[in-house]
């Protein structure tokens, strides 16, 4: 077979794109590995919750002001209900976070919504912190497209997060490859290589079953705390949100499940130097969600002294009484949505 007759059978461009693709892969998920016990692989654990969970159940989808933030266990005891608690990382994007439970709604399941603001003002598809997802399940790989397949600029950005993280391990192997050589038996992700600024008790053993994080109840506070809102985003408010929002709660409707949204908690003072940028985004919520919005933030503001590391982490007396608001707004929203429907609606 001539050379011309093999291109003519084997287009050239396309092969080197597959075999490309194919080396990336294998970069990807070749060592250095994801630290498995790390804070962010508790996605592992919040997604075997959510898939044993029985129908109704609550499930909470946000960031980290409800990992850290809300006592799952007291809330299931006082409803009945098993109650799943997705929150991780903001950083995630809220676009994400609702992609990943969408295959795992069911009838007369109970979703809410607890974003941060930062997604109302340029986070609402994540940041480059996102590839760590694929990293730890990589049956996340579908969900991570879709949350960065929103636009051209989105895809490049997937590009380029690729690239960093090919780079990284490509300078890992430069300096360590002669060392696990040497010891090809070391665990390669005995290092949190991904995320070496989180604290020692970030772990994933310090989740609770259903998904809180407790590694911080019993940990003396640093001594600084981060209290920056919105810090370095856009200082106008981004629309898109409202869209992806009413999509996700129609999707939710077709399944037969009931979707609401709560505003995160905050400290006082963050609130009182915010107090537009937090009220711009209630308003718009109010004004442009087509589900209903059954809080204001004003309701969940909390002391300085209450927050363990940042404005969203509550401590543990803090996080008990945040979780006695959630259950009254909830207990209170199905009181109200009862009387405009004959069946009966539980929470």
């Amino acid at each position: 077979m001539s050379i011309a007759a093999v291109k003519r059978k084997f287009p050239t461009a396309p092969v080197a794109l597959a075999f490309f693709v194919m080396y990336c892969f294998a970069w990807l998920f070749a060592p250095p590995c994801y630290n498995g016990h790390s804070y962010l692989a508790s996605i592992i654990d919040k997604h075997a919750a959510l898939e044993k969970a029985h129908s109704p159940k609550i499930v909470f989808v946000g960031g980290s002001n409800l990992a850290l933030g809300l006592d799952s266990a007291a809330l299931s005891k006082a409803t009945g209900e098993d109650v799943v608690n997705m929150g991780v990382s903001r950083l995630f994007g809220l676009r994400y976070c609702l992609e990943e439970v969408k295959d795992f709604i069911h009838p007369d399941d109970t979703i809410v919504v607890v974003p941060e603001y930062e997604n109302f003002y340029g986070e609402m598809n994540g940041s480059s912190h996102l590839m760590n997802v694929p990293l730890m399940m990589p049956e996340a790989i579908p969900w991570v497209w879709r949350a960065y397949a929103t636009s051209p600029k989105r895809i490049g950005d997937l590009g380029s997060d690729l690239v960093g993280v090919l780079t990284f391990k490509w300078s890992w192997w430069r300096k360590h490859s002669f060392e696990y050589l040497k010891h090809p038996d070391c665990p390669l992700s005995a290092k949190n290589l991904f995320n070496p600024a989180e604290p020692d008790n970030f772990t994933r053993e310090n989740f609770t079953a259903s998904g809180d994080f407790v590694g911080h109840l019993n940990a003396k506070p640093p001594a600084l705390k981060y209290f920056k809102f919105c810090d370095g985003l856009s200082a106008n408010l981004d629309p898109s949100p409202a869209g992806v929002l009413n999509s996700f709660a129609s999707f939710a409707r077709t399944r037969g499940a009931r979707v609401v949204f709560m505003p995160p908690p905050l400290p006082r003072q963050v609130y009182r130097e915010h107090k537009k940028e937090v009220e711009t985004v209630y308003q718009f919520c109010l004004q442009n969600l087509d589900f209903p919005v059954i809080a204001a933030p004003e309701r969940y503001l909390f002391a300085s002294r209450d927050f363990y590391n940042s404005l969203y982490h509550l401590n543990g007396a803090a996080r008990e009484r945040r979780t006695d608001l959630v259950l009254q707004d909830l207990e209170s929203h199905a009181q109200v949505a009862s009387r405009a429907h004959p069946e009966p609606l539980r929470l």
